[in-house]
């Protein structure tokens, strides 16, 4: 003797409630975009002198292996980038341009 297994039905959603999901807002397009948080690390990265790890945590909010696994993805994109101890502290930096073309 096999019982037949009852299913139990939901309730019609109203047509008004299937359609309420929303669409993203739409952004303007002459507004400009706030730089990203690898833009962020160029830019210091660019400075003269470069910067440290301190300092690029500060500029991205992120903690230090986040930083040097961002600086190690620019090295695997082709970016050179340049590391000296000063102070005992390793400051990073972006390669100038005439080093990297040989």
């Amino acid at each position: 003797m096999s019982k037949a297994k009852t299913q139990a039905t939901k309730p019609a959603k109203p047509a008004a409630a299937a359609k309420a999901k929303t669409q993203p807002a739409k952004t303007d397009p002459t507004t400009p975009r706030a730089p990203s948080k690898t833009d962020l690390l160029t830019n210091a990265l660019s400075q003269p002198g470069g910067a440290t790890i301190e300092q690029l945590c500060s500029v991205t909010g992120w903690q230090s292996h986040s930083v040097r696994a961002a600086v190690s993805g620019f090295k695997k994109k082709g970016i050179e980038i340049t590391r000296a101890k000063t102070d005992g502290k390793s400051v990073y930096a972006v390669a100038p341009l005439a080093e990297t073309a040989q």
